[in-house]
This record gives structure tokens, sequence and C-alpha cells, in this order.
């Protein structure tokens, strides 16, 4: 199927697709009878999944705050102030009325909705034996799996530590305007996105599609489910096809540096398209990281300090310290420099960015799928398989003077390079300290340049806190749906 990467129509299919009204689902009457007139033709139905992608990319979502969460709530990203965006979830203070928990809330279920409407048309009007059409379904499916994934993630407990907890609530196609369903368990949460992935590989195209989702997009989102699970042999499954397999090629050394601000770079297997036409505007991800723009995170002395263990590791290029002013961050030394993270340098470069909002998020890279295949093969194989291989890929890409031995590879040393390589991404930070580190582990926001007032310098892994609240917007409106624990409704 040709398709052109132009949202705008989508955009406005979808707006007309949603409303301001106070249920839960946000729908009125309006919103059925748009849908049916508007997905009655395989035309409709491809405009309106160009809207859901671009719902996919919108501010509060991976337009800024789905990815700001976990880097803020990690340990290699830090806010510059207090009055810095994303600060509630740096200081571990966000409450059930913050507008940023409602917000991304409400633009996940959007989301949710308009694929759900249009499966629910192809399902019902449609004949899935045209190529073309099956496809747009499956792109449906990987979107909505995608969504409830980040989902459970922000608004539930990772699966490692309580997979029986609450997660969100998942919704069916058959969504009434008074549907009222309760929140489902991680597990099934983590289940409705596994099944979603599997059912959509069949139709989805094994070549490159920019902006869009093919098989290897949804592959890597599998084998990022199934590592966040634990289930390490299924995750190397999907993450060696992709490999073994898929068109996608490592960029070099030489090359890595210009690799960010370009679109559709060669181990880009799935990203958000923006443009001067089509993009967040100045609140945006790009923007808040880097001081080109609302300049409020920076990487953390511990990043830089696991980065400088190695001068001529080529990832330095997008740890800048600006324009060379001196950025205080809040109650600390103004003798120190910040280190802006330029990942996403808009039309300039990673040392002078420029119209950063321009720059396209790249959501699913090979380099982490390389990564979590180090990972995989090492906890399932040690040394005898093939994580030395894949470890080195980024390593030797990285320093092409440095390899590792058999004798350098543990764990541990995996997860130093997967925070090397991924920082800023939403991959990494509070997700892979939960994960491995367990309801016993911590996390450090004290030393350094750490904003010294912070109340919680250092949290467990399965305190309340880590775990967004659930809107309290939602609460009011849904009975069902209970509060998480040490939040007020």
């Amino acid at each position: 199927m040709k398709k052109v990467i132009n949202y705008i129509l989508g955009i406005l299919l979808t707006a007309g697709m949603s409303s301001c009204g106070t249920d839960w689902l946000d729908l009125t009457p309006e919103y059925s009878v748009a849908t049916s007139e508007a997905l009655s033709t395989e035309e409709g139905l491809q405009t309106a999944l160009n809207g859901a992608y671009r719902q996919l990319g919108e501010h509060w979502f991976y337009g800024d705050r789905i990815v700001m969460y976990p880097e803020l709530k990690g340990e290699d990203i830090q806010c510059v102030s207090t009055s810095s965006r994303g600060y509630p979830y740096y200081s571990f203070t966000q409450t059930s009325g913050d507008q940023e928990i409602l917000e991304t809330w409400k633009s996940g279920y959007q989301l949710i909705h308009y694929v759900n409407n249009i499966i629910k048309a192809i399902d019902t009007d449609f004949n899935t034996s045209d190529s073309n059409i099956a496809e747009i379904r499956s792109e449906a499916l990987a979107l909505r799996a995608l969504a409830v994934f980040q989902m459970t993630n922000m608004y539930g407990n990772a699966y490692t530590i309580s997979s029986s907890s609450p997660g969100i609530p998942l919704i069916s196609v058959d969504e009434s305007i008074d549907y009222k369903p309760a929140r489902s368990t991680v597990a099934e949460c983590y289940t409705q996105v596994i099944n979603d992935l599997k059912d959509a590989l069949p139709a989805l195209p094994t070549s490159k599609t920019n902006g869009y989702i093919n098989k290897w997009a949804a592959e890597g989102i599998l084998s990022r489910v199934y590592l966040y699970m634990g289930e390490y042999a299924n995750a190397l499954t999907y993450a060696k096809d992709i490999i073994d397999n898929s068109p996608y090629l490592l960029s070099t050394n030489e090359a890595y540096a210009t690799m960010w601000g370009s679109s559709f770079p060669d181990e880009s297997i799935f990203e958000i398209y923006y443009d001067d036409a089509e993009n967040v505007g100045s609140d945006c991800l790009q923007g808040i990281y880097n001081w080109d723009g609302y300049a409020g995170m920076v990487l953390t002395d511990e990043y830089l300090d696991l980065l400088n263990k190695d001068e001529d590791d080529v990832r330095h290029c997008f740890a800048q310290t600006g324009d060379n002013s001196i950025y205080t961050v809040e109650g600390t030394d103004t003798t120190h420099y910040a280190a802006w993270l330029t990942k996403y340098p808009g039309d300039g470069t990673v040392y002078a960015p420029s119209n950063v909002q321009y720059n396209n998020f790249y959501l699913l890279r090979l380099s982490e799928i390389y990564l979590t295949a180090a990972e995989c093969d090492f906890r399932e194989n040690g040394t005898s398989g093939d994580a030395l291989s894949y470890m080195n890929a980024i390593v030797n890409r990285a320093n092409p003077l440095k390899m590792l031995s058999e004798s350098d590879l543990n764990v541990d040393r995996i997860l130093e390079e997967r925070k090397r390589e991924l920082v800023g991404e939403g991959i990494c930070g509070l997700y892979d300290i939960l994960r491995t580190r367990g309801a016993s582990g911590t996390i450090s926001h004290s030393g350094d340049r750490h904003i010294p007032t912070l109340n919680y310098k250092t949290v467990n892994c399965s305190d309340d806190r880590v775990t967004a609240p659930i809107p309290s917007e939602e609460i009011v409106n849904n009975g069902n749906i209970k509060q998480n624990p040490g939040y007020s409704n």
C-alpha cells in the first residue's frame, strides 16, 4: 500500500471524532455518527489511521510526557529547577489533580478510541482478505498495543514487581457512552498488548515503511514488552529475527553524530514524523531537553561519569554544554555547566541545535534491539551464545578501538551500555531500574547536580510514588476505577 507521510487530514478527522464531554470515555452521540461516515471507505480508514499516528506523537504523549516520565524518575536525566516541566515526576510529588497526569491519560485513551473504531469498522464492514485493509487493521492493533503498554507502565506497577496489581481499564471495540470499566491487572494489560501485536504481525509489511509500523517495528515492541516482563527467551527470539532478517542497519561510527536530526536513518525502525508544518510546537520533548527551547532537563552527573569512562566514545556528541554560558542547576555550585541532551537537534546539529521541534522522535532503533539481544542471550546462555557479538556491535561502533572480551561481559555491563546508548528515549530510565532492581531496590536523586531541596532523594522501587496516580477527574466520572495506593482522589 502506498502511503504518504502527511497526517493533517487525519488530524481533521480525529478532531471531529473527539469531544469535550465529561464522561470518562469522553464520548458524545456525534462521535459515533462521525465515525460511521468517515470509516466507510478504504480512503477514510487510511485517513483515520494517519490521525491515530499523529495522536501517538501529540503533546502529553510521545510528544513529551510519556517519554519524560520514565527519564525523570530514573537516574540519567534531571530537572534544572523546581519550575521545570516534569518536575513533579523528578521530585516524586505528582498528585491525582495534576494536569500532566490527566492529559497523558486522556491522550492515551483518545488514541485507543480512534484505533478501536478503525478496527470495529473493518471487522463489521470490510473484507480482511484485501491486503490493504488487513494492513490498516494490523497497524491499528499495533498502535493500540503501544498505547496500552505505555499507559500500563506509567499508571501501574512494573510487571516484574507486581503483575497482579491494577493496571489500566482495557477498552474493547464495543465501548458505549455509559461504559465504565474497572482497571484490569498489569498482567491482563500485558496480555492484551502481546495478543494485539501477534495478531498484527501476519499482515504487516516487511519492507521499510517510514513513519508507519511494519513487521519489524511490531516485533521490536514485542521484544521490549517481553524484556520488561523478564521473559528473556521470547524477547531474544524477536530481537534476533530483526537483527538477522530486517532491512535495518546500525549507523556507523562516522555517521553517528549526523544521524541525530535526520529523518529515517538506516537504524530507525519506527519514528514519529514531525516537520515545520506538523509538530508539537515549542513545548516539545526536544525543546525541553536542550538550551534551544525550554531548557528544563539535563544529563545527571551519574550519566556523565559513565560516559566519561571513555573519552573517545562517540556518544559524547549528544552531551553538550550549550552556548558555553553557565547554567545554574538550582541550588548547586554555579561553576557547573549544564550538560544538555542534543539527540534531537532539529534542522541544526547535535553541536548547534535549531528549530528542534521539527526533529522526528526515534521510538524504536536497531541499537536497542542489539542491546536487548545481548542481555537476553547472556541471561539465557551466558558467554556460550551470541551475547558478546551483539554487545560488541554497539561498543565497537561507539569506539572502533574498543572491544569487550568474554571476561568483560555481565548483566551490569550490558545495562551500563543501555544507559549510554538509549538515554533520553523513554526506554531505560525508570523501567530498567524497576525490572532489574526489583521491589527491594532504590532510586537515587541525591548528590552532584541534583536539586538539594528534594523531599525524596532516595525512593524504594516499591514506593507508591514510583507509579503515577489515576487522574482524579476519571475517578469522579467512573466510580469503578480505584486510585493507586498513596494518593488521594
